[in-house]
């Protein structure tokens, strides 16, 4: 956003003060000599820590160190200094440049304006763009593209769909007066573009803007280094031979996929070999990365922070987040894939749909090459006829050139495996960095070396276990578990599980419990993935515990930051950011009712625990107590437990019915009735 003022009233405010108006390096200087000067005077404070400590004696008042008392008279005159600084500047600046937030969170308050420029209103909220357009005196200018990205907001109720959903162009009647052909006379519209080569272009005005093709200045020239990648503008990777996973982050409906972030950054190691990725640093105009997901954006971000250490700053992101940004070259992987449905971002089938908005800014971030990275074959058997992802796919495919996935994969990996497409010989020695993809044949070998050579943990997702699936492992888990290997495996309850009766699958839980290694009971969960010392990832297709004769997929890779962003992925959020995950602990709470085990399972107000006794009413909200860094106690006879936490009496509330049971609470310990919600009688303990 921009503020000016104009030249009369510039001038008039200007007069008001008799000191000559001086440049920005002489405001910046003094305010570089303040701030150092406080600075000085904090670290004397610092030094002098153990005398300014305060000392309590029968009451009188504490003892304050005399240089502590010194210095905070030209401390706080440092500070006010600074704030009378930062008022002239705005006092008598002739143009302003700022964030609509800081318009009203800032620490010096704006006064009105003459002219107001708001730039990028589509991506803002009613409410803030009249805000920021009450502070002009004289003329308001908006300036946005209302067919890329709105505003992030999340509630469904009326008053957000009426003012927090809707940019100012929508409720000015903008892009229905257009839809009509009556362009509106205040309207200035786009002619010319100056960012992005023809053929890039031509895919943003031929899916988004039919109606008002943008103008491409033939003074764009071509990029300063070639691309190693080849000199089309337009690229694209097909991975469906490869037969690519997606899978949901936890609680939510952001998606990842594994095989796709590993070709993002194969792509971009390959770029950063051949030069093309900017240097030292930590400048980056040369590629970015985009995803339609957060859950991928920050797994693809975590695989380059891995091998590029700081390098890797500002490539991967949301496209929401690279909304104003561009780059020379763009990866955009569209994610969605096998073990997910069809996200509405694909799934739009005209431009004034979130979906549509979000691939028009995805692809227009490019100026020079643009790669697209989809499974096609999912997609178009997926998309809607006329979905807008359908078209985009067959523009590629017409108009771009193919990079083949069995040449990207083995890039900057030396011991990259494809035993999806070639057979593994006898006595193949799998190496510990190694990643590779895998068929259900060559899975089982692999798979169990890494068993074997586990050091500290083994976590299974398997959504199905039956019992001559889960027999295949069981020596080789009992002997990690003798090692000393932390052994979890979570899988669907009993009811849950297609394939094999419910009594069989309570068998496998009950066998695997008794080897020692704690079971989670996941409602619904669909994901397959193996995380081994906290360093080797296994993700596919492949039901660990059940898989019988099915073609199935299996990636592999080698990689601490994979294995602690998928480990987020697949755990029940906390909400603090910096909470330390223990992936190999149980994760399920103990009934607080009964004392057996838990099931996982996640409703309209987010996740929760219900008892795996059908008769028990037991629940817990993971929202009020912290996750466990130990597995829960568990009993080899699930009611002892329960009989020596109860006691005999009935609840007194008249037509209760239910009894007391001893429970714990912020407060202590406490009797509480059975029938909690219903009932809310409790009584305390000593």
């Amino acid at each position: 956003m921009i503020f000016s003022y104009g030249p009369r009233l510039s001038s008039a405010r200007n007069s008001r003060s008799s000191r000559p108006w001086p440049s920005t390096s002489i405001w910046r200087g003094l305010a570089t000599r303040l701030r150092k000067r406080r600075r000085t005077l904090s670290t004397r404070a610092e030094r002098s820590g153990p005398a300014k400590q305060k000392r309590r004696n029968s009451g009188r008042a504490p003892l304050r160190c005399a240089a502590t008392s010194n210095a905070r008279a030209p401390w706080a005159r440092y500070d006010r200094e600074l704030a009378e600084l930062a008022d002239d500047v705005l006092r008598r600046c002739r143009v302003l440049a700022t964030t609509v937030y800081r318009t009203y969170l800032g620490a010096q308050k704006l006064q009105s304006f003459d002219v107001v420029v708001v730039d990028e209103a589509s991506m803002l909220m009613l409410p803030l763009t009249y805000y920021a357009a009450g502070l002009a005196a004289q003329a308001v200018t908006v300036a946005g593209d209302f067919r890329q990205l709105p505003a992030i907001v999340t509630s469904d109720e009326a008053a957000a769909e009426e003012w927090l959903k809707r940019d100012v162009f929508e409720k000015a009647g903008i892009p229905a007066a257009i839809r009509q052909r009556a362009v509106p006379p205040e309207l200035v519209a786009l002619r010319t573009q100056y960012r992005m080569r023809e053929p890039i272009c031509a895919v943003i005005n031929r899916f988004f803007y039919p109606d008002h093709p943008l103008r491409t200045e033939l003074t764009i020239g071509g990029e300063p280094v070639p691309f190693p990648l080849g000199q089309a503008p337009l690229l694209y990777v097909d991975t469906t031979a490869f037969h690519p996973w997606a899978a949901l982050r936890l609680g939510t409906f952001s998606r990842y996929n594994l095989l796709h972030a590993l070709l993002v950054r194969k792509l971009v190691l390959h770029l950063a070999e051949g030069g093309y990725l900017s240097g030292e640093d930590g400048t980056n105009e040369a590629v970015g990365a985009v995803s339609p997901y957060g859950a991928q954006s920050k797994l693809i971000q975590a695989l380059l922070k891995d091998r590029l250490s700081d390098r890797a700053a500002g490539i991967a992101s949301t496209v929401h987040r690279f909304q104003g940004n561009e780059k020379g070259a763009m990866l955009l992987d569209l994610t969605d894939s096998y073990g997910t449905k069809l996200s509405r971002f694909l799934s739009a089938t005209r431009i004034e749909e979130d979906g549509a908005r979000l691939l028009n800014v995805a692809v227009s971030r490019a100026r020079w090459h643009i790669v697209l990275i989809a499974n096609f074959s999912y997609l178009l058997a997926k998309a809607p006829s006329g979905a807008i992802v359908r078209r985009l796919i067959e523009h590629f495919s017409e108009h771009g050139d193919a990079l083949k996935v069995e040449s990207l994969l083995p890039l900057a990996d030396h011991d990259w495996v494809d035993a999806l497409h070639h057979l593994i010989p006898p006595g193949f020695e799998l190496p510990a960095a190694a990643a590779g993809a895998f068929t259900e044949g060559s899975f089982y070998p692999a798979f169990t070396h890494d068993l074997l050579n586990a050091k500290t943990s083994a976590v299974l997702f398997s959504p199905f276990a039956t019992a001559p699936g889960t027999s295949r492992w069981v020596e080789v888990l009992r002997g990690a578990v003798a090692r000393g290997v932390a052994v979890r495996v979570v899988l669907r309850p009993p009811g849950e599980v297609g394939g094999a009766p419910s009594h069989e699958v309570a068998e496998v839980i009950d066998e695997l419990r008794a080897l020692g290694i704690a079971v989670d009971l996941r409602a619904r969960m669909h994901e397959k993935i193996a995380i081994l010392d906290g360093q080797i990832l296994w993700h596919g297709s492949l039901n660990i515990l059940s898989h019988r004769d099915t073609h199935e997929s299996m990636l592999r890779i080698a990689s601490a930051a994979a294995c602690a962003e998928v480990g987020r992925f697949v755990t029940t959020p906390t909400g603090r950011k910096d909470d330390h995950i223990d992936l190999h602990a149980a994760e399920n709470p103990e009934c607080p009712i009964c004392g057996r085990p838990t099931i996982w399972n996640t409703g309209r107000f987010g996740i929760w625990f219900r008892c795996t006794n059908s008769d028990c009413e037991g629940k817990v909200d993971p929202r009020r107590q912290s996750r466990r860094s130990t597995p829960p106690r568990r009993s080899s006879r699930g009611g002892d437990r329960a009989k020596s936490e109860s006691s005999d009496r009935r609840c007194p509330e008249p037509g209760c019915g239910g009894r007391l049971v001893e429970r714990s609470g912020r407060h202590g310990r406490f009797l509480g009735c059975t029938g909690y919600p219903r009932c809310r009688y409790t009584e305390s303990l000593p």
